[in-house]
């Protein structure tokens, strides 16, 4: 398809050729700075200007305030050539010539300086300027109109993103490259050979994502631009164009068109995932024995095996930062999810994301949590909740809901909880929420309860839960060996014993408390 000749931005020196400019302005300062881009226009008279314009302005003054307070003049003038591409001071009723001031700084920032005659009416200058940027954004229009045709019609034929890229970077002769939010499998454009430049070009645009956060709107840093792939709060992945000088309106108004392209492709693919997942999600949720069949088969297309262990992590927003959450959650669920190499991820509402993964069956915390916690560290607004292993498919519920129960007990108690919460060292406060017969209360006893069971059991006896009952009717030791029929200092020894099996202190109030529960889930589940 051919293209129209690209338009090329309007320039201070473009400007400077126009006839009114070569009859009415003479330049003074600056000349370096002839290059820059003009995209607007307006009039100086105020000191605060600077901080109300957006850049790329030519801006017109007669020097009223370099004649009524030459000090804030200079201090403005000076705000001014930070931002501006050119200025023009027009000679008559309030100063005869420009400032030496102003012609230093406006040669030392390379900002175009013109003298404008008195006779010269400002709107003849501007009428001038606006007709060449309108005549540059016409042309830009028509020349992004053509290629919204084209890229409709090369969608229609093959609407591979790779094609799409290849499209794009042809235009506006840059590399285009798509991320997903993990930032892992790029895609790039149709017939690129990979090698080691891409891969170079991509640990740079990794470290670009260390740095800054990047999920609602464009972000720059030269030589990157990225632009997010957003749909109903979720990011779904990134544009990213590798283009060394500051993106024109064509650039960036085509890369947009691409956007929002794939924008909708991509949110139409996570929505029938999400859709999925979560039919499997409400199945283990609330009907787990009825739906077995389906929930096998959908483990096993997820590559999850319905007869090993499952864990349950919940990774949500710290109470009141949900925003802060959502802007970097995917990117840090996606490295995490790198992380395991048997999972389903399903995000459940833009603020709680689930991870279904497989476990070895024990309770002790894999491998990769200890990555996890460095990977949390520098997110204040996020936690991860880490539920129990189980077994059968009907437990996974009991895993999640004891994941999301220790987020909330311990949020309840502390304004900043830690990053990672494991349900194991929670499980005193668990069992208490949900009741004595639960896996909550079954874990406690194993974890609290069972290496005294254990001893009594290998002695032949009930020794240390007799110790147990007669200590939770009193705190003193002679009155509990009394209930006991033993010495005191046998008393003393087994609860000295006690804390070198389980590590509980019976005259610490939480481990006393620990006991207690722990006694009496084990007691209900007797009866």
């Amino acid at each position: 398809m051919k293209t129209l000749g690209a338009p090329q931005a309007v320039t201070v020196r473009q400007i400077a050729r126009l006839h009114n400019f070569k009859k009415y302005t003479r330049l003074v300062a600056g000349e370096k700075g002839l290059d820059r881009t003009v995209a607007y226009t307006t009039v100086w008279e105020s000191p605060e200007l600077a901080s109300r314009l957006e850049g790329q302005e030519f801006v017109f003054s007669v020097g009223y305030l370099a004649r009524t307070n030459p000090p804030l003049a200079l201090e403005g003038f000076r705000a001014l050539t930070n931002v501006v591409s050119a200025m023009g001071f027009k000679l008559g009723p309030h100063i005869d010539k420009i400032p030496a001031e102003f012609i230093k700084i406006a040669d030392e920032k390379n900002v175009p300086l013109f003298e404008i005659r008195a006779d010269c009416q400002f709107r003849w200058l501007i009428q001038s300027i606006m007709a060449e940027i309108n005549l540059y954004q016409a042309s830009v229009l028509m020349e992004v109109n053509q290629y919204f045709h084209d890229l409709y019609e090369l969608a229609m034929k093959d609407s591979r993103d790779s094609v799409l890229l290849s499209q794009l970077s042809e235009r506006i002769r840059a590399l285009c490259f798509l991320l997903p939010p993990d930032l892992q499998g790029p895609i790039w454009p149709q017939k690129r050979q990979i090698g080691r430049a891409e891969n170079t070009l991509l640990q740079g645009a990794h470290e670009v994502f260390r740095k800054a956060c990047v999920t609602q709107g464009e972000f720059h840093e030269p030589p990157w631009h990225i632009f997010p792939l957003t749909g109903k709060n979720y990011c779904l992945g990134y544009l990213v164009v590798h283009h060394k000088p500051a993106l024109g309106d064509k650039e960036r108004l085509m890369i947009q068109q691409l956007q929002m392209r794939l924008t909708m492709k991509w949110n139409e693919r996570f929505e029938d995932t999400r859709r999925t997942l979560m039919s499997l999600w409400n199945s283990l949720l609330y009907n787990p024995k009825d739906k077995r069949e389906f929930i096998s088969h959908t483990l096993e297309r997820c590559g999850l095996d319905a007869e090993q262990a499952f864990r349950v992590l919940v990774f949500s927003a710290r109470p009141g930062l949900d925003e802060a959450f959502r802007r970097g959650a995917q990117f840090t669920m996606g490295s995490l999810g790198r992380l395991i190499p048997h999972k389903i991820l399903l995000w459940v509402t833009p603020s709680e994301c689930v991870l279904l993964c497989s476990s070895t069956g024990g309770q002790k915390l894999p491998q990769y949590m200890i990555k996890a916690k460095e990977l949390l560290a520098p997110d204040p607004s996020a936690v991860l909740s880490v539920g129990p292993s189980v077994r059968r498919i009907e437990e996974i519920r009991d895993s999640y809901r004891m994941a999301k129960n220790c987020f909330r007990a311990v949020c309840s108690r502390y304004d900043r909880p830690e990053s990672l919460l494991c349900c194991d060292d929670w499980l005193f406060e668990l069992s208490q929420i949900e009741g004595a017969d639960t896996l909550e209360s079954r874990l406690l006893v194993k974890k609290v309860l069972d290496p005294l069971l254990r001893y009594d059991r290998d002695h032949g006896n009930t020794a240390f839960q007799d110790t147990l009952r007669a200590m939770n009717r009193t705190e003193n030791l002679s009155e509990a060996a009394g209930v006991l029929h033993v010495h005191e200092n046998t008393l003393r020894y087994r609860v000295q014993r006690m804390k070198d099996l389980t590590g509980l202190d019976l005259f610490r109030y939480r481990d006393r408390a620990m006991l207690a529960r722990a006694l009496f889930c084990f007691e209900m589940s007797r009866e």
